[in-house]
C-alpha cells in the first residue's frame, strides 16, 4: 500500500495565514478580498489557519503581491519574486488608475444625474477635452467641482 502525504500534512497553516496577513499590510481584508476575488470571511479564516488556502486563492496573492507562493507556504526564500523597475512603475500607475476609475463608477451610481451630463458632455468635442483634463485633477479639485455644481 502506498503512503501519500499531502501538502496539508507538512505545512503550518497558522503560519502561512501568518504570512498571508504579512502581505495584506495596512490594506483591509475587505478590500484586500475583494482585489483577490474572494469574500472578506475567507481572506480572514485563511489569515487564522482556520482554513486552507486554495491554489487558486494563492496565485491572486502572489499576483497581487509580487511574492513568490513558495515562501507563503514555507517562509523559505525570497519573499518577493525579482520585478523589473519599469514593470513594478507600469503596475502601480494601472493599480491608481483601477483606483480613480472604481471612485468614478461609485459617484456615478450614487448620481444618476451627473452620469447623464457627463455622457452629454463626452459627445460633444469640447466635452471629451474638458474630461480628459480632469481625469489629472486630484481629489480637492473634484470635490471643489462638486461644490460648484452642488
Amino acid at each position: 500500500m502506498e503512503n501519500r502525504t499531502s501538502y496539508s500534512d507538512v505545512l503550518d497553516f497558522k503560519a502561512v495565514g501568518a504570512r498571508l496577513k504579512e502581505l495584506r499590510a495596512n490594506t483591509t481584508q475587505v478590500k484586500w478580498a475583494q482585489m483577490a476575488g474572494v469574500d472578506q470571511g475567507y481572506v480572514s479564516q485563511t489569515e487564522t489557519g482556520k482554513i486552507k488556502p486554495s491554489l487558486k486563492y494563492l496565485a491572486r496573492v502572489s499576483a497581487i503581491a509580487g511574492c513568490n507562493i513558495h515562501w507563503i507556504l514555507t517562509g523559505k526564500g525570497a519573499k518577493y519574486l525579482p520585478l523589473k523597475r519599469e514593470k513594478v512603475k507600469e503596475a502601480a500607475q494601472r493599480y491608481a488608475a483601477n483606483e480613480k476609475l472604481y471612485y468614478t463608477v461609485q459617484q456615478l451610481r450614487q448620481d444618476p444625474e451627473l452620469a447623464k451630463t457627463l455622457a452629454a458632455l463626452f459627445r460633444r468635442k469640447q466635452g471629451r477635452r474638458l474630461l480628459k483634463q480632469m481625469a489629472t485633477w486630484d481629489d480637492k479639485k473634484i470635490k471643489a467641482l462638486m461644490l460648484m455644481v452642488e
